[in-house]
């Protein structure tokens, strides 16, 4: 009877107990891998207009090495070059062993005619015994300079016997890559004595919507004049006064680009009279004539 006893008290034991995984317990380790396949492809393919040279930038990586990597350049569909890569720091490649194979070929002078056509880079990379090829296309953007569409101003001024006239300069301004590729517009002015006026510098116009005070004359606040900011057209205003210079004015104007390069030279005159004895009347905004814009 007590062995039974005992036997119970077992059985009672090892059901009472909580059979559950504890979470404390620690987990079995299990390796994993991952498989590092042979992959190529292109990341970047540029043109610069001033260095007249391709650049390309290649990610090539294989778990049994990079036996052999080339790039082919074709303009339309003729073979233009072919070049050897590398991932050694050598040559055209920026840093070795970062798995980047850097291309920088320049182009001669007798092929720049080519420009305007489509251009391709197709690499090809070797390892154990497979190849891989990537591709990648590029219309080189050609940089142009700004052009002057039109000059606008009074052709005749005449001088009062006092106060101020105004004249406001208005230059249209376009370029083909669009309005933010110009950064500036400017003229010089020859006088009739034929000094240049600001010393022969160039005397800059304005988009910028008349929001600066760009000086005083005679206890006038002046701004370019300009009517809307950023639209292509860049303003002056001239105030001209009775102590200033009769007869012809010629002016040239020109623009540049923010690659430097500059606009075919605008041509244009201004005649001033002398006054016929009256004074200038001030205009709603400016005190001044109110015979110019």
């Amino acid at each position: 009877m007590h062995r039974k006893i005992n036997l119970l008290l077992v059985l009672l034991l090892i059901w009472g107990c909580d059979q559950s995984p504890n979470t404390l317990d620690p987990e079995p380790y299990e390796e994993t891998t991952v498989d590092t396949e042979f992959e190529l492809s292109i990341r970047s393919f540029e043109f610069d207009f001033f260095s007249r040279s391709f650049f390309a930038a290649t990610k090539a990586i294989s778990p049994d090495g990079i036996q052999a990597i080339s790039a082919k350049l074709f303009a339309q569909d003729s073979l233009v070059t072919e070049l050897v890569l590398n991932d050694q720091g050598l040559g055209f490649d920026i840093q070795a062993g970062d798995d980047s194979y850097d291309l920088n070929w320049t182009l001669t002078d007798s092929l720049v005619p080519m420009l305007k056509q489509r251009w391709m880079v197709r690499v090809s990379a070797k390892s154990n015994g497979e190849v891989l090829l990537d591709s990648s296309y590029l219309n080189p953007v050609i940089p142009s300079a700004p052009v002057i569409e039109n000059v606008d101003h009074q052709d005749t001024l005449h001088l009062p016997a006092s106060g101020l006239v105004f004249d406001t300069l208005r230059v249209t301004v376009s370029h083909a890559q669009g309005l933010d590729e110009i950064r500036d517009v400017s003229f010089k002015s020859l006088k009739p004595n034929g000094d240049y006026a600001s010393g022969g510098n160039p005397i800059p116009l304005l988009d910028d919507g008349s929001q600066v005070i760009l000086y005083e004359y005679f206890g006038v606040e002046i701004t370019s004049g300009d009517k809307v900011e950023d639209d292509g057209i860049f303003s002056l205003t001239l105030p001209l006064s009775a102590s200033d210079l009769t007869g012809m004015y010629l002016w040239t104007f020109s623009s540049r680009s923010w690659d430097g390069l500059v606009s075919d030279v605008y041509e244009d005159t201004l005649q001033v009279l002398a006054g016929t004895g009256g004074s200038a009347k001030p205009v709603v905004g400016i005190t001044g004539s109110g015979a110019f814009q």
